[in-house]
Parts: structure tokens; C-alpha cells; sequence
């Protein structure tokens, strides 16, 4: 029976499914401390600098850039970076850093003050 057409037909639909999970998992994957950054994230980010924009990372996944955004864009945090879905365009991934005291976010290069 284990040489049978039908039994080599299961096991390669196997084997390529397998596969193909294994390639999705690490992807798709999100880690207790990404859920942990991810609250500690939401909030306004005021822009420390001459010209910038403010963020707002909202509770709900979606976010704000200088008052716009909202519906239709979402941001996470995956593998320990952060990562912001627009509505259109590119999905831009950052290595990010948080003080200690909650208060100051860096990235892309930027600093960005908890604000209310």
C-alpha cells in the first residue's frame, strides 16, 4: 500500500504543505515582547526637531501621521521592529528604541516625546 499512486500523491501534498508553513510561520509570527512594546507604543509622539511629523499609534492597530491616517492604516510591532501599512504605498519597517521610562521612541533616525 505504500507504494500506491494515491499514498505518493497525499505524502508530496503533505510534504508541499508542510513547506509552505514552515516558510509562513517565522513570518507571520509575533512574540510576547512584541505585544508588550506594542502597548507601551500606543499613544501621540510629538517630533523632536525642527520639521517632523507627529505620529499617534492607536490602540485599535491603526495610526495617524499629523492628524491624518486612520482607517485603513495600521501599524504593528514584528520581530522587534516597528512597522507602519498606509492605505497606499510602501509598508516601511524600522528598528526602533523606547527610554526607559516609556517617554522617548527613536526611529528612522528620529526622536519622538510622548505627548498628549
Amino acid at each position: 500500500m505504500n507504494g500506491s499512486p494515491v499514498f505518493s500523491k497525499i505524502g508530496t501534498v503533505g510534504l508541499v504543505l508542510m513547506a509552505v508553513l514552515v516558510w509562513l510561520v517565522p513570518n507571520s509570527v509575533v512574540v510576547a515582547d512584541d505585544r508588550e512594546d506594542a502597548k507601551v507604543l500606543v499613544g501621540k509622539w510629538k517630533y523632536q526637531g525642527f520639521l517632523g511629523d507627529d505620529y499617534e499609534l492607536k490602540a485599535d492597530g491603526t495610526y495617524t501621521i499629523n492628524g491624518l491616517g486612520g482607517k485603513g492604516t495600521d501599524w504593528t510591532v514584528k520581530r522587534g521592529k516597528l512597522i507602519f501599512t498606509p492605505i497606499f504605498g510602501k509598508v516601511s519597517e524600522y528598528e526602533f528604541s523606547l527610554s526607559p521610562d516609556g517617554d522617548t521612541l527613536k526611529f528612522n533616525g528620529n526622536t519622538y516625546k510622548r505627548g498628549s
